[in-house]
Formats: structure tokens, sequence, C-alpha cells
């Protein structure tokens, strides 16, 4: 488990999910980017989830650039705008919830494991 850092991944990734502190998580996910010893897919799996959870006011180029400079590849990095195209807010409309508003499932999630 330590060879991965997934707890350190665990606790960005639940904060992503249950709080809302852009700055915070900005700040916290490129200082994970920028970490040697966190491994690729993880990297992947960060901006993703950020891409997520602020695909309408993040920071997704400085993300993407952080991601090339670790060392992941161009294909692999498209696969967050998959993503958002497949799942964004975009694709969920205007009538489903909020996926981390106060009535998303990831709020939901978050006072479970509270």
């Amino acid at each position: 488990m330590e060879t991965l850092r997934l707890l350190e991944c665990s606790e960005l990734e639940q904060m992503l999910a249950c709080n809302n502190d852009h700055s915070l998580h900005l700040n916290m996910l490129l200082g994970k980017l920028d970490d040697p010893l966190i491994p690729k897919g993880q990297k992947l799996r960060l901006g993703m989830l950020y891409a997520l959870r602020y695909q309408a006011n993040g920071n997704l180029a400085a993300v993407k650039a952080r991601l090339e400079d670790a060392g992941i590849g161009h294909d692999q990095i498209a696969v967050i705008d998959a993503l958002l195209n497949y799942a964004g807010a975009n694709r969920r409309g205007p009538a489903a919830d909020d996926l981390f508003g106060p009535r998303g499932a990831c709020s939901r999630a978050c006072l479970v494991s509270a």
C-alpha cells in the first residue's frame, strides 16, 4: 500500500468528493502530480476526479500540463476529456442532482461514511 501511496491519494479523493475548497484541492492535487513516488495511474485518476468536480470553474489546463510534465502521455490525458464528454455536467443535464452538491450522490456517500 505504501508503494502506491494509497492513503495520501485516498485522502485527496475524499476531500474532492466531500468538501468545496477549490484552492486547497488544486494545490494538493498539483503537489501529488509533482510527487515522483505517486504512480502515473494514481495521478491520472486524481486528475479525472478533479475534472469532474471542478469542470465548470477548475484549472484543467494546469492539471493537464502537470500530468504531461509527470510523463503521462497525451493519449492518457485525453481520457479526462473523454470522461467529461461521457459523464460531465452537460451529460447529466440540469434536472439531475449536482454530483457534488448538497443533494448529490457524493454528498450522500460522505454522510454515510462520516
